[in-house]
């Protein structure tokens, strides 16, 4: 059963701790780690069972009336049970963009519901806002579920689900039930609800649009932009808010466009070209800052906004905030916005010397996370988020308590695709108008540690016998209600297609990412020998920490990272090889205040021509040890 898998993978014990941490912050005994990975709970997001909701109008003309409301994003009062609960006068309305617009001649659209439209403190289960997607673009019906439960382990990820829906009494079949990236989320994954959130896209009301200024140096202005070798832009893409769909909006991968849509960008059957030529022939898309480095294109805006890399990507645009205010949607407009932390960050990732990025951008920029982030992205070929479009369908997140800015994903229905299997795992790296991937990658002990953060994934997360376990569970729990799902886009032969299709996606992406030249390398062994905390130093403790290390090579360096605070930056030191064994390395920390909560994890380097590079626990520094500091009996 899903719960029985789902529970011996996730079942950690409780650790108390002298200040609150974040939900998803997991003690392990047995391990002696803390990890931060969301586990399944009971309620409206549980995994293992498909719960019902039941939405009700007043008014007759109900479906009109949102149609009416979907531009300006207004929502529609109306009464919501679920379980023995009754929500009066929550607000609803259509949501999304290409599946809305895909859904013209369906009733089976994706909803918003806002729990708290006319009651502020209403909430079900303790969640304010409810998204419920229709399918569209995925036939499997689980892609942003699957993600959600693999990808947690690696990287912050909104809790998915699946839901039956009635709507005034008739049955609007299976939805996907995703978590909103609200407070909800923040306090799941960070310390607070007090950071500043902002989505990667110009802001939609016209109040907030400013002239734009000049690009970076060395980016084209829009009105001079050529596409190289001849090539058109990306069919398939998104449009801004207000935007109508370009002709041959894109059916999902492999597969043929509902009834009534057109195929992708005029390609045979309605497939998608591969990754690497994205061309599809629609003169209809506007033109925009084009293919620079035979990487993906991107879009304009009407207005002429570049529409992703260049400009709402971490570039460096100004000191002065308002460039950035006319390229980034502030979220969480009720919180200290600190758009100046988002300048500063991006002047020091673009402007830093690669060969001091690590110490110097960490203060602004929670370089690990992003590297995990980027990789995931590349991991699953993830159509959508920062590595595919550059500044379009990703969040940028500035942490409260640290100040330091990260990357976070969310719609996730355009992973696992077929065609994506040899997707280039450095997507971009030559490319400064994807200023996170160029600069980070400029630096070989950040690029390497991505390299060993990409394996991690390949061998771990899409291993093909956990991932495809889930699979089934999956399938088995849902398919009847797929089948039974009379508004479905696609037919059930489509269905167990596309369910056979991510399955021989996480088995030979998999295979792929590890035949990479440099992941394949051999990386160094790294086991933690011990950790002794002396006694008689108690307030003030020394640690002493003792690993090998080996590599064919031998080992260039071994690395300490710590920190005393539960979240946030840590500290490196080199460790000192012992004169009695060339494979054993150890370092003393000093002057540890009693109590401490010290987090840590070590990092061997390899003296190969690579600098390849390993990490233990392999998961940081989303998992890494933790000891608290009192004597040796708490070890």
């Amino acid at each position: 059963m899903l719960k029985t898998i789902l529970c011996l993978i996730l079942s950690c014990t409780a650790l108390s701790f002298a200040k609150d941490i974040p939900e998803n912050m997991h003690y392990k005994h047995e391990s002696g780690t803390l990890e931060l990975y969301s586990q399944n709970e009971p309620g409206l997001y549980d995994i293992t069972k498909i719960d019902t909701i039941y939405l009700n109008f007043d008014q007759a003309d109900f479906l009109s009336l949102l149609s009416d409301n979907y531009q300006g994003k207004k929502d529609l009062p109306a009464t919501l049970r679920y379980k023995s609960m009754k929500y009066d006068s929550v607000g609803v309305r259509f949501r999304g963009q290409t599946s809305y617009m895909a859904a013209q001649n369906s009733n089976k659209k994706s909803f918003n519901i806002s729990m708290n439209f006319c009651k502020k403190d209403q909430r079900i289960d303790g969640y304010k806002t409810l998204n419920l997607l229709n399918g569209f673009e995925d036939p499997s019906f689980m892609k942003e579920v699957l993600y959600s439960l693999l990808s947690n382990k690696n990287i912050p990820t909104a809790k998915a689900n699946f839901v039956q829906l009635y709507v005034n009494s008739v049955n609007y079949g299976l939805y996907i039930n995703i978590q909103q990236m609200n407070g909800d989320f923040e306090k799941d994954w960070f310390l607070s609800k007090k950071g500043t959130m902002w989505r990667a896209e110009p802001p939609d009301t016209s109040a907030n649009k400013i002239t734009p200024p000049p690009p970076p140096e060395g980016i084209q202005s829009p009105d001079s932009m050529q596409f190289a070798n001849g090539e058109e832009p990306q069919r398939g893409m998104r449009p801004p808010n207000g935007m109508p769909p370009p002709n041959g909006m894109r059916a999902p991968n492999g597969m043929p466009p509902p009834n009534g849509m057109p195929p992708h960008g005029g390609m045979p059957n309605g497939q998608r070209p591969p990754f690497g030529d994205q061309r599809g022939g629609n003169p209809n898309m506007p033109q925009h800052p084009g293919n620079r480095n035979g990487d993906i294109p991107i879009m304009m805006t009407p207005n002429g906004l570049a529409f992703g890399a260049g400009s709402c990507s971490l570039n460096y645009l100004s000191d002065d905030t308002i460039p950035y205010t006319g390229y980034y949607t502030l979220k969480s407009s009720q919180k200290d916005a600190n758009w100046t932390r988002l300048a500063e960050t991006c002047k020091k990732l673009n402007q830093t010397d690669p060969a001091v990025l690590y110490d110097t951008l960490s203060n602004y920029l929670d370089i690990d996370r992003c590297l995990w982030q980027i990789a995931n992205e590349n991991a699953f070929a993830d159509d959508d988020g920062y590595v595919h479009k550059g500044g379009m369908d990703y969040y940028v997140y500035r942490e409260a308590e640290t100040n330091r800015i990260t990357i976070l994903d969310y719609d996730n229905n355009s992973t696992f695709p077929i065609n994506g299997i040899s997707q280039n795992i450095y997507l971009h790296e030559k490319d400064t108008a994807w200023a996170l991937i160029y600069r980070l990658f400029q630096s070989p002990e950040l690029k390497q540690r991505y390299v060993a953060h990409i394996r991690t994934i390949a061998e771990r997360t899409l291993n093909y016998d956990y991932a495809t376990s889930l699979i089934d569970q999956l399938n088995n729990m849902i398919k009847p209600h797929v089948i039974s799902d009379d508004m479905k886009f696609y037919s059930v032969d489509d269905y167990n297609k596309s369910i056979e299709e991510i399955k021989q996606f996480v088995q030979n992406r998999s295979a792929y990412i590890l035949v990479d030249d440099q992941v394949r390398l051999e990386h160094p062994t790294i086991e933690k020998e011990s950790v002794t905390i002396s006694e008689n130093k108690i307030p003030n403790a020394e640690v002493i920490f003792e690993v090998s290390a080996s590599h064919s090579e031998g080992i260039e360096k071994v690395l300490l990272y710590y920190s005393t605070d539960i979240i946030g930056k840590f500290e490196r030191i080199k460790m000192e090889q012992k004169a009695d064994s060339e494979n054993v390395f150890s370092i003393k920390l000093k002057n540890l205040p009693k109590g401490s909560n010290l987090r840590y994890y070590f990092e061997a380097v390899a003296e190969n021509n690579n600098h390849t590079a390993a990490y233990l626990p392999e998961g940081a520094e989303h998992s890494v040890y933790h000891l608290k500091v009192v004597d040796s009996s708490h070890l």
